[in-house]
C-alpha cells in the first residue's frame, strides 16, 4: 500500500492494432512497480496483492492514472483512444465499485467509451454463455450498470465469446 500512496507505480501503454489495416485500435495499460531503483514486472507483485486483498487499491490506482493521462490528452487536444484496463474479479465482491469508477470518471470528465474494463468484459461473455456463474441480482445489476455507461463494447464481445470457448 505504501508504493501506491508513493507513486512507486508506472503505467505504460502498449498499442493495439486492428489485424485488417494496422492501424491504431487503442491502447492496454500495464502496471510496473519502480521499487528501490528497480522495475518489477507483475508477475512479481500481483499474486501478493491478490492474496492480501489490496489488488483493488491497485487497479483503482491504475484507472485513475489513465483518466489522468485521457483529460491531459482531451486538454491539449489529442485524439483519444480506447485504452483497455486489467481489473481484478475480487472488485465484484464491493458493492460500490461501479460508483468508485464513475467518480474518477466524472473528476477527470472522461467519457467512458475512452475506457475498457478487461475483467468486465470477460465475465460479461461468460455469464451471458453460462448463467450459473452470477450471484444472484447484485452481479447482474453491476452488469446492466456497466452496459449503460457505456464500458462494454460490443464489437469485442464475439472475439472474447470464441476465446472463452478456447479457454474451456
Amino acid at each position: 500500500q505504501e508504493g501506491i500512496k508513493n507513486n512507486e507505480f508506472l503505467i505504460y501503454l502498449q498499442p493495439k492494432f486492428y489485424a485488417k489495416n494496422s492501424k491504431l485500435a487503442g491502447a492496454e495499460a500495464l502496471v510496473r512497480w519502480k521499487r528501490n531503483d528497480e522495475i518489477l514486472m507483475p508477475n512479481v507483485f500481483i499474486p501478493i496483492f491478490e492474496e492480501y486483498k489490496i489488488i483493488t487499491k491497485l487497479d483503482m490506482y491504475v484507472f485513475e492514472q489513465v483518466c489522468k493521462l485521457l483529460e491531459r490528452w482531451n486538454n491539449q487536444k489529442y485524439k483519444s483512444i480506447p485504452i483497455s484496463i486489467n481489473e481484478s474479479r475480487q472488485h465484484l465482491h464491493e458493492f460500490d465499485y461501479i460508483d468508485n469508477l464513475l467518480k474518477v470518471i466524472n473528476k477527470y470528465n472522461i467519457s467512458p467509451n475512452n475506457i475498457e474494463l478487461e475483467m468486465m468484459n470477460k465475465l460479461i461473455v461468460a455469464v451471458e454463455a453460462n448463467k450459473h456463474y452470477t450471484r444472484g441480482n447484485k452481479v447482474e445489476k453491476a452488469f446492466e450498470k456497466i452496459v449503460n455507461e457505456g464500458w462494454l463494447h460490443h464489437e469485442n464481445i464475439k472475439s472474447q465469446k470464441e476465446e472463452l470457448k478456447n479457454e474451456n
